[in-house]
């Protein structure tokens, strides 16, 4: 249990462009935004989210659309980048967050020799 809510299911919903993402979010203090990458879901999260919390941060872990217990559309066009930003800058309005540091991964495998890449802030405005 962290504050009010366990890290295994006790989220919230919020809905954005009709599309009702889970969204975990837990402790205060500067912002996280944890993102899953395929095929995972917030659950992903559940070893990191107590460390960063008792480290002081407020971490938001959400399902992306399509994932875990966030909406799952039919349209292959719902799941573009542009709708998937879309998702994360609504989850940080609705929850009042300005700004928040990212964090992501992704099953997906980095072809040989490309360079890594990181995003340390975001900004939801």
């Amino acid at each position: 249990m962290i504050g009010s809510m366990t890290v295994s299911g006790d989220g919230k919903v919020i809905v954005a462009d009709g599309i009702s993402l889970y969204v975990e979010d837990h402790g205060e203090g500067i912002p996280v935004l944890l993102i899953h990458g395929w095929p995972d879901s917030a659950r992903l999260w559940r070893h990191q989210i107590p460390h960063l919390v008792g480290h002081g941060f407020r971490v938001i872990a959400p399902d992306l659309r399509g994932f875990g217990r966030s909406d799952k559309p039919t349209l292959v066009a719902a799941y573009g980048l542009r709708n998937a930003v879309a998702d994360m800058i609504a989850i940080l309005d609705r929850l009042g967050i300005g700004e928040a540091h990212v964090v992501g991964t992704t099953g997906a495998r980095r072809w040989p020799g490309s360079p890594p890449c990181s995003a340390r802030t975001g900004s939801a405005r």
